[in-house]
């Protein structure tokens, strides 16, 4: 083996797919196979320590010895941040997409810290855009039965260190033996700045779900459901209530939303989904509209659908209606007032439509005219259009 100096696009600068490997001791052992020790550095930001071959040949490097990164100082974890100790072997990928993997999915990666989480890397990938690089890994793991999935770990040198992933706790936690906590989850995306978490909370009573989500710094979303352990009678109107929801959105990115919802069904045959009315709900997104919506259901299939929203400057009244795919139609009705008076506009669309099935009529209906097939339909525009159509069967 003998010492030398190589040329480049920097002096001393080892080249594979477009990174640039340097470093203080460079000996070449063949043709296209070179031994690198001291100061091994690829591309600025990603440092070796032991002895590395490069090999030009096959598009690779490896050895035996830490793997770090440098974030400058003042950025998340700035400094030296060791990503690995022990043996390594990177493939780099082609000039084009300018990165390396490789296959460290072994328990013998005993010694990664992200966040202080000791880890093993299955995926490693290195992404060079101008002067900036980043790495990413999918690192599931098993934590005192907690499940952590950190989809991507990002370490760039304008950024410092970036993470995104998910936290889950399977199972239930007693609280006292008189409620249970479940379904505990916890999202993040520090790039994003956004984070969410969410559990389900149990007891005598009632069930209730929750969640909140923070993005730019602060709470941006909340939403809370509650399900009651027996139906709420609503006065003597014979109807209970079977939910409620209620949510505010858009605080940090406005116009806030706020949302109230409730699901009834007759009193006389709560819980057993024969008829709904479900999601009845309130919203109003300040300045801007106010909307009601609900739905009837029918065995669990939605029969009528209808909202009226309010605007500044108008009012719009909109529904559909399905009965079991024999009679579809909706409508929709608007009141605008516009600097020439009050206008209206609307349409109202009606369908008989024989739908598709399994049944022997359904059968003899598919072979003489095929299906679905819609036997009438109604059409009426606004001005008083209207187009009829009616099919021979």
């Amino acid at each position: 083996m003998s010492e030398f100096t190589l040329s480049g696009s920097k002096a001393g600068c080892i080249e594979i797919g477009g990174i640039c490997i340097t470093a203080n001791n460079v000996s070449r052992e063949e043709d296209g196979v070179f031994r690198l020790s001291g100061n091994v550095i690829m591309n600025d930001f990603l440092k070796f320590t032991g002895t590395v071959t490069a090999n030009t040949n096959e598009g690779s490097i490896s050895g035996n010895g830490n793997v770090s990164i440098n974030i400058p100082p003042g950025l998340p974890f700035g400094g030296e941040n060791v990503l690995y100790r022990g043996q390594f072997e990177f493939n780099l990928a082609s000039e084009a997409n300018k990165a390396f993997s490789t296959s460290l999915q072994s328990g013998a990666n005993r010694f990664l810290r992200i966040a202080n989480l000791p880890e093993a890397m299955e995926d490693f990938q290195y992404i060079e855009k101008g002067n900036q690089f980043s790495a990413s890994m999918t690192l599931p793991r098993q934590l005192k039965n907690t499940e952590v999935d950190l989809e991507e770990v990002s370490f760039t040198t304008t950024e410092g260190l970036q993470l995104a992933g998910e936290i889950n706790v399977p199972g239930s936690i007693k609280l006292g033996g008189v409620s249970e906590l479940s379904n505990l989850n916890f999202t993040f995306n520090t790039a994003e700045n956004e984070f969410s978490g969410g559990a389900t909370l149990k007891t005598k009573l009632f069930t209730m779900d929750g969640t909140v989500a923070m993005r730019k710094g602060g709470v941006d979303e909340v939403e809370v459901v509650i399900v009651p352990a027996k139906p709420i009678p609503v006065g003597p109107t014979g109807w209970s209530i079977t939910e409620g929801k209620g949510e505010i959105k858009s605080i940090q990115t406005p116009p806030i939303t706020l949302g109230l919802s409730v699901d009834m069904e007759p009193s006389a045959t709560a819980g057993f989904d024969l008829v709904k009315l479900d999601d009845l709900g309130l919203s109003y997104q300040f300045g801007r509209r106010l909307r009601g919506d609900g739905k009837l259901q029918v065995l669990g299939q939605d029969v009528l659908k209808a909202g009226l929203e309010v605007r500044r400057r108008a009012i719009i009244l909109d529904g559909e209606i399905d009965f079991g795919g024999f009679l579809v139609g909706s409508a929709t009705l608007a009141v605008d007032n516009t600097s020439q008076g009050i206008k209206l506009r609307g349409a109202v669309e009606a369908k008989l439509p024989i739908p598709a099935g399994d049944s022997f009529f359904y059968q003899v209906c598919d072979a003489t005219v095929g299906l679905p097939y819609t036997v009438e339909s109604e059409q009426v525009m606004p001005h008083g259009q209207s187009e009829h159509a009616r099919q021979p069967f």
